[in-house]
């Protein structure tokens, strides 16, 4: 016996609700990885090659070299002894002649 295209069933495949396939899984997992690795850090360690400051982690690049930031003096060492400044005898000094006076009045 034949079998005719009107005596043909037609199976209709209804998609899964439950779980997303293996495929989809794939897709969304390399989809996350590519964004966490674009997200990442791209600057330098120190020691690394470098062309500006900003490819460097620290913000130093010295001779297309990473290098630590420079240390920063905070005044650790005191303030500074008072004394009289040096001015020579002859320049206007203490001891010096008066050019001109004031008039008051």
């Amino acid at each position: 016996m034949r079998v005719g295209a009107a005596d043909a069933a037609v199976v209709v495949v209804a998609p899964r609700r439950g779980r997303p396939t293996v495929r989809a899984s794939l897709a969304l997992g390399l989809a996350s990885a590519a964004i966490l690795l674009a997200c990442g850090e791209t600057r330098r360690p120190i020691g690394d090659e470098c062309l500006r400051s900003e490819d460097c982690l620290s913000g130093v690049c010295s001779s297309r070299t990473c290098v630590a930031a420079p240390t920063l003096v905070t005044g650790a060492g005191g303030a500074p002894d008072e004394e009289e400044p040096r001015i020579p005898a002859g320049e206007g000094g203490a001891d010096a002649p008066v050019d001109s006076r004031v008039d008051g009045g």
